[in-house]
C-alpha cells in the first residue's frame, strides 16, 4: 500500500493521474455547541471502493479515531464526490479541537488537511445575528427569551420557537419515537435528533401541525403567520429571487454550501435546522445544515397530487436562491417563527 499525503484539493486532482488515490475536501464544522459538533467532508473515490476514518483531539497529534464506515456507493464518474459525516459528542465546552478525515483505497491513503473548531461556552447559542441592526426581545411562557426584529411593517421573532407549553400553560407532548409521531392527533413537539442539549438553544423545537392549529403556540400577542404574511415578508425583501440572501444567517457556522451573497440584512437570521419528515409510516430527521422550514397557519386544498391534509410552509434551501411557499402534510415536524399581532 502506498502512503501519500496531499496539502489541498487542486494538488490532489493533478496528482491522481497515475493511480486513483482518493481525494478529500473538508467542509466547515457546523452546529458546534458546548459539547457537540457535526463535521463533514466530500470524498472523491476516483471510481474505487474507499474506506474513511476520522481523527480528532485538542492538538494536531489528534489521539482519537472514529470510523464513519465504507462509503455506500462508488460514484460512476471519477470526479464526483460522496459526502461523509461524523458527529462528535461529549466534548469539553470552550475548547479548540483539531480534526482530519482519512480516506483509504487499494492504491493508497490520503490524509485530509487539518481543520479546527472551538466549542461554545455555557449559554452561547452560536447564532450570528446582524450586529448592525437593533433587536428587541420577547419571552415565552417557559421563560425562553428571543430576539425580535422589525422588517418593514412586520415584527418577527429572530429565532425559532422553543416553548414546550401553549400560552395557556397546557403542556405540549414531546414525542421521540418516529413511528408514534406520524399517527398523532394531538399537539406535539420534538428536538432535532431528540437532542435538546445540542439543538434547543440554536434550532428551537420542531412542532406538528396540531400544535400550530391550537392558535396558542406563540406568546400572547403573537401568532404563527399565514401564508399571505410570509409572502408579505418575501415581497418586502425584494421578491422570490432576492429574499434569500437577506434572510439567511451569514458565516459558516450552520449552512453547508451557503449562499455566497448572504447578508442577513433583514435581521431574520435563518438557520438550516432541518425537519422531521414523513418517511412512509415513520418520521425521520433530515436536512440539518442544508434546509430550513417554517409552518404557516394556512391550510391548503387537498388534491389528487397532494392527498394528505396539511398547511403551507416556507422552505429555504442551500441549493437554490429562490424562495417559494410549498405544501407540507400534517405529519411533518417543522420550525415555527412567530409574528407580532
Amino acid at each position: 500500500m502506498r502512503l501519500v499525503a496531499f496539502p489541498g484539493l487542486m494538488n490532489l486532482l493533478t496528482s491522481c493521474e497515475e493511480h486513483p488515490i482518493p481525494i478529500i475536501e473538508n467542509l466547515p464544522a457546523i452546529f458546534v455547541t458546548q459539547s457537540r459538533a457535526v463535521l463533514d467532508a466530500t470524498i472523491f473515490q476516483q471510481g474505487t471502493e474507499t474506506k474513511v476514518r476520522f481523527e480528532y483531539g485538542t492538538n494536531i497529534s489528534y489521539g482519537r479515531t472514529l470510523y464513519p464506515s465504507l462509503l455506500p456507493d462508488t460514484p460512476p464518474y471519477p470526479n464526483s464526490g460522496t459526502q461523509t459525516s461524523v458527529t462528535l459528542t461529549g466534548l469539553t465546552k470552550g475548547t479548540t479541537f483539531h480534526y482530519r478525515f482519512i480516506a483509504v483505497n487499494d492504491y493508497g491513503t490520503t490524509y485530509g488537511i487539518d481543520a479546527s473548531f472551538t466549542t461554545l461556552n455555557e449559554g452561547e447559542s452560536g447564532i450570528a445575528f446582524n450586529p448592525e441592526l437593533t433587536y428587541n426581545s420577547l419571552s415565552d411562557i417557559d421563560g425562553n427569551t428571543y430576539k425580535t426584529i422589525q422588517i418593514g411593517t412586520q415584527t418577527w421573532m429572530a429565532e425559532n420557537l422553543k416553548t414546550t407549553r401553549l400560552n395557556d400553560a397546557i403542556p405540549i407532548i414531546q414525542i421521540m419515537d418516529k413511528n408514534e409521531w406520524v399517527h398523532l392527533t394531538s399537539p406535539a413537539y420534538c428536538w432535532y435528533d431528540s437532542d435538546s442539549a445540542t439543538y434547543k438553544l440554536s434550532n428551537g423545537a420542531l412542532y406538528n401541525l396540531n400544535a400550530v392549529n391550537t392558535g396558542k403556540l406563540c406568546p400572547t400577542g403573537w401568532h404563527v403567520p399565514t401564508d399571505l404574511e410570509w409572502t408579505t415578508l418575501i415581497n418586502i425583501l425584494g421578491g422570490n429571487d432576492l429574499a434569500l440572501s437577506k434572510l439567511q444567517e451569514t458565516g459558516k457556522s450552520h449552512w453547508l454550501n451557503q449562499n455566497p451573497n448572504a447578508t442577513n440584512s433583514s435581521g431574520f437570521t435563518a438557520l438550516p435546522c432541518g425537519a422531521r419528515m414523513d418517511d412512509e409510516s415513520s418520521a425521520s430527521f433530515s436536512s440539518l445544515g442544508k434546509e430550513a422550514y417554517w409552518w404557516s397557519s394556512s391550510k391548503y386544498n387537498i388534491t389528487a397530487d397532494f392527498p394528505l391534509s396539511g398547511a403551507w410552509m416556507l422552505p429555504l434551501y442551500n441549493w437554490t436562491y429562490s424562495v417559494l411557499m410549498k405544501r407540507a402534510p400534517y405529519t411533518f415536524g417543522l420550525s415555527v417563527r412567530c409574528l407580532k399581532d
